[in-house]
């Protein structure tokens, strides 16, 4: 998914990151913000299947490492929330 991301930010240029620069800044912001959505929907649909695990009476347990799952993705939008804020300011 952050690689995909990267395609979507990028025009399907991830190696040319210039392009990102060349880019309207309310154009750009909207497009980062569309990548955080789509981790809180992520994370949403996992913690609700999570919870429909739990839920289900002799269902297995939902039982993985979220920092596993999650840990990149976390990171990845925490840097575009700082580019968020770096083309509000433009």
């Amino acid at each position: 998914m952050i690689y995909n991301c990267k395609l979507y930010i990028t025009n399907k240029n991830v190696k040319n990151y210039k392009e990102l620069w060349n880019r309207e800044p309310e154009e750009l912001i909207l497009i980062l913000g569309e990548c955080i959505n789509l981790y809180k929907e992520y994370k949403d649909c996992y913690m609700e299947t999570k919870d429909k695990v739990a839920d289900m009476p002799k269902g297995k347990t939902f039982d993985f490492s979220e920092t596993a799952i999650f840990g990149k993705f976390e990171a990845f939008v925490r840097r575009l929330q700082k580019l968020i804020d770096i083309f509000s300011n433009i």
